[in-house]
């Protein structure tokens, strides 16, 4: 049996390289809904945007920044299912949250429409809830 030798390019250069995530990309802890109590404050108070895959809330809150959270029923499909479509919107939040208005809890719960949605259709029903959280949020700093 005769010796294979390892390919010269992984030997010069070492292991290919994994991009790092930028800073700003990263979905950290502080802008995340964890808690039951702050989901079911943000969807009993929240002001409500309907599209066919989704229903969004908003909630002000008394924080410098945004948090967002993703809630997808068991009717919508089974765990892999349901995990894959929250790994969507939190991705599409992660790479838009500028989009959001600071100062505002946000809350996705996902329908069974959004399973077969398009990647680019969640998008847009996430751009058109943040041009509709913008304005609704101009809205009540004018009246204050």
């Amino acid at each position: 049996m005769a010796d294979t030798a390892p390919d010269a390019d992984r030997d010069a250069g070492g292991p290919s390289p994994v991009p790092q995530r930028r800073q700003h990309e990263r979905y950290l802890k502080r802008e995340r809904l964890r808690r039951r109590r702050d989901f079911l404050r943000v969807q009993q108070g929240g002001r409500r945007f309907t599209t066919p895959r989704m229903t969004v809330l908003l909630l002000a809150n008394d924080l410098d920044g945004r948090r967002f959270g993703v809630t997808v029923s068991t009717k919508v499909g089974n765990s892999v299912t349901r995990s894959r479509v929250k790994r969507r919107l939190r991705d599409l939040y992660r790479r838009n949250r500028e989009l959001v208005p600071l100062g505002y809890d946000v809350v996705v719960i996902a329908r069974r429409d959004a399973v077969a949605a398009s990647f680019d259709e969640l998008r847009d029903d996430l751009t058109r809830f943040a041009r509709w959280a913008r304005d609704r949020a101009r809205k009540e700093r004018s009246a204050r």
